[in-house]
Order: C-alpha cells, then sequence, then structure tokens
C-alpha cells in the first residue's frame, strides 16, 4: 500500500491513514502508541525473555515498514529511531497541517450538496467519504449532526421523507439512512424528459470551389460566391386541413362516451352545460317558448358530471356493535396545529374517548410525534385506576398512528388497533 506514494510531509495525513490501516489489520497499533521496554536483565525468567523478544520484533517490522515508506531523506533522519519516536517527531515537523485539512474538509462538507438528477447513492458516498477523512484525521462529528447535514442537503423530492423522519424522531444511522433512501428513491415518479427542440444548427456550407460561406441555420440566408449563389430554405410545416382545425368562433368539446369532438355552439350537450346541467326537458320548453333556437337533439345520455352529482352514498347500520365493558375500545385523533398557542407553546391536542363510558382524556402537545409517548402515559394511567387492559383502539390513517413503532409496541401489547377508512370521520365520531 506504501509504494505507490512515499512520504514526502505534505502527504502526511493521508500516510498517517493508510499506516493505521496496516498495523491495525496486523494487530500491532499498539507498536505506534508506546515506547518498547529496556532490555530485561539475562536472569530475568525465560518466559520474560521470549515474551520481550517477541515485542522487539514486532517494533522491528513496523520501523522497517515506516522507513521503507519514506523519501531518502526523512529515512537518514529516522534511520536508528523507534516507531513511537518516529511518529512523535512526524507529528510535530506536519501535523500543523491537519487543522488546515480539517477546515477545508469540514467547509467542503457543509457544502456539499445533491444534484438534481443524480441518485442519491452516490452523493451519500461522497458524504461518508467526508466523514471518514475527517475520523482519520481525529475529528468526529456527532452522528445526528451528520444525519440532519445530510437530510438538509437533499433535493425537494425527497421533502415528504424528511418530513415523516423528523416527526417520528427515528435516530438512525449512516447505514440505515443510507438504504432508506435508496428505497424511497425508488418509489419517486420519474421525470419525464425535456421535449427535443428540432433545429438546424449553423455552419459551413461546402461549394465547388472548395471555398466556405458562414450560414445560420435559423429563417432564410442568401449568399453570393464568386461561382454560383447559395440559398437555404425555411423549413415547411404542413397546413392543417379543415376537418383538423375547428371553425372560426367555435368551441371543440369532446364527449366522454363517444371520445369524439363536437364543433357547433348550438348543440344541446352545449346549452347543457350553459345552463348548469339542466335536463331535456328544460331545454326543449325555452325553445318553445322561443328562448332557446331550435338546435338539434343530438343524444348526451350519460353526462357524467349529473351521475356524479347524484350519487348518494349509502347509509350505515343502525344497530351497530356497542361495548359491553370500560377499555374495551378506545377512540383518538389529534387536533391541529392550532392558530392560538398555549402557554407551554402547545399548538396540538389529543383526545381519547372510551366508548362504553364516554369518558375522555385530552392532553396538550407542543408536536405532533409525541402522540406515542403521550399514548403511553393515558394507557397507563387508565389500566392502573381501572384495573383493565385496553383492548382495542380506533384511529384514522394519520401518520402519528400507522408508524412501524407504533405499531409493534401495540401487537406487543396485545392491542387490536382498528384503522377508519379514508373521508369517513363518522366511522370515529367519538373523538
Amino acid at each position: 500500500m506504501f509504494k505507490r506514494e512515499k512520504l514526502s510531509g505534505n502527504n502526511f495525513n493521508d500516510w498517517f491513514c493508510q499506516l493505521k490501516l496496516v498495523l491495525r489489520v496486523e494487530k500491532k497499533m499498539f507498536v505506534i502508541e508506546e515506547l518498547i521496554p529496556f532490555t530485561p536483565a539475562a536472569d530475568y525468567a525465560a518466559n520474560m525473555l521470549a515474551k520481550w523478544n517477541a515485542l522487539y520484533d514486532a517494533h522491528n517490522e513496523v520501523a522497517c515498514l515506516m522507513l521503507e515508506s519514506m523519501t531518502s531523506e526523512l529515512h537518514r533522519q529516522f534511520e536508528n529511531s523507534s516507531p513511537y519516536e518516529m511518529l512523535q517527531e512526524l507529528k510535530s515537523m506536519f501535523e500543523k497541517q491537519v487543522g488546515v485539512e480539517i477546515f477545508n474538509l469540514i467547509q467542503t462538507f457543509y457544502a456539499c450538496k445533491q444534484e438534481e438528477g443524480k441518485p442519491v447513492a452516490a452523493y451519500i458516498l461522497k458524504i461518508k467519504g467526508y466523514l471518514d477523512q475527517l475520523e482519520c484525521l481525529g475529528y468526529v462529528l456527532p452522528q445526528d449532526l451528520s444525519v440532519g447535514l445530510i437530510l438538509n442537503a437533499l433535493i425537494s423530492d425527497f421533502a415528504r421523507f424528511v418530513r415523516n423522519y423528523n416527526m417520528h424522531n427515528m435516530r438512525k444511522t449512516i447505514g440505515k439512512l443510507h438504504a432508506m433512501l435508496i428505497e424511497y428513491e425508488k418509489c419517486l415518479p420519474k421525470k419525464d424528459k425535456p421535449p427535443q427542440v428540432m433545429a438546424i444548427r449553423g455552419g459551413k456550407i461546402q461549394k465547388a470551389n472548395k471555398k466556405s460561406l458562414k450560414a445560420k441555420g435559423k429563417g432564410k440566408a442568401n449568399g453570393e460566391g464568386k461561382d454560383k449563389q447559395v440559398y437555404i430554405s425555411k423549413p415547411k410545416t404542413p397546413k392543417t386541413t379543415a376537418k383538423e382545425r375547428p371553425a372560426k368562433d367555435d368551441t371543440a368539446t369532446t364527449a366522454k362516451s363517444t371520445k369524439r369532438a363536437k364543433h357547433n355552439l348550438d348543440s344541446t350537450y352545449l346549452w347543457h352545460f350553459r345552463l348548469a346541467h339542466i335536463s331535456k326537458k328544460h331545454i326543449e320548453k325555452l325553445q318553445q317558448e322561443g328562448l332557446l333556437k331550435s338546435t338539434d337533439d343530438e343524444s348526451f345520455d350519460q353526462c357524467i358530471s349529473c351521475l356524479s352529482s347524484k350519487m348518494t352514498r349509502k347509509s350505515f347500520p343502525h344497530h351497530p356493535k356497542r361495548a359491553t365493558d370500560p377499555l374495551r375500545i378506545i377512540h383518538t385523533d389529534v387536533c391541529g396545529p392550532l392558530r392560538h398557542v398555549s402557554r407551554q407553546g402547545a399548538s396540538y391536542f389529543i383526545i381519547s374517548t372510551d366508548i362504553y363510558s364516554r369518558y375522555g382524556y385530552v392532553y396538550l402537545l407542543k408536536h405532533k410525534h409525541e402522540v406515542f409517548e403521550t399514548f403511553k402515559v393515558f394507557k397507563n394511567e387508565v389500566e392502573n385506576q381501572l384495573g383493565k387492559t385496553i383492548k382495542a383502539l380506533r384511529s384514522d390513517r394519520g401518520g402519528e398512528y400507522i408508524s412501524q413503532e407504533f405499531k409493534d409496541y401495540l401487537k406487543a401489547c396485545g392491542i387490536i388497533q382498528q384503522l377508519t377508512p379514508p373521508y369517513t370521520p363518522q366511522h370515529n365520531g367519538m373523538s
């Protein structure tokens, strides 16, 4: 590893990182951390002498390795020094540059942003490279700070991921965050490529006498030469036929049932739209009274807007199943953020109601991610007071209730989670 580049002074930091890597593999890091003990006396025990000889051999091997990786000038200077002495002297000579290198690395790390169109994996690997270099120089950034800077530098496509990460207070390592970002990136919709613009590039035109004349590719250009005239014509676009374009002062309306376009302003279907979707009977009455010209009674049997507005929702059962004892089913929901903040800074509140007794608890929250811990407090209090356990928890599909941490806790406690369908608040009417 050291044969690629000798230690010359300017590359001390890289050389030191490589040296520590080699010694860690060979399990000889202790050699550069302490001096070799003095030579034991001859009357020492045999096992002590053998141990010292093994220690001396390890120091000698590391010293030879370090000398081999230096330039000839440094080699002559440290030829008779131990590994520990060599390293201390090299640090005093070249370690002043470490502070400058750390500053440059931190500056580069803070300025690193994910580029549009580039995969997130390449960005995370680049960030991890900067962190590894800083760690090699003895400067370790806190885990939370590193993760926060990584999330802050992501492109806008990951905004929802960042909100969920902060709301659930996940506290993942950089490696796990890397895997989560790659999986989230796979679910992102692919962006369409920008449309290609057909254009003529300006260039040179070769004439018969091998002379050239510059001409731009836009519009028309006429050029005169010694031998003949050069003419570049503008490309023509085919004209649309009468069938393809609507008539003047006309409106094109596409019927959803037949998928055909209608261009007649006096059609019955168009007057049906203009008069707020009135029925055919009312249109015929207007024609009889002379308020509307007689139009072709072209069928529009299915008006999608009329059908949608007349749809009704089937009623719910009048005799739903009721809880027979306290804590059988708990309804819960979160409200906020509110315009007015409490004195303690709370802008949310969570309400949990028992179906059987109609008794409810209200807790004030500063942030939405406090829902999980608040539910633990509520569960411990009501179960301790009543001597019963919560059997089921009914809520909507808010992110605070469907997080994996919340689901795992309910499963561990034996609580059945009931999630109401979207856009049906009547299912969770108790809260």
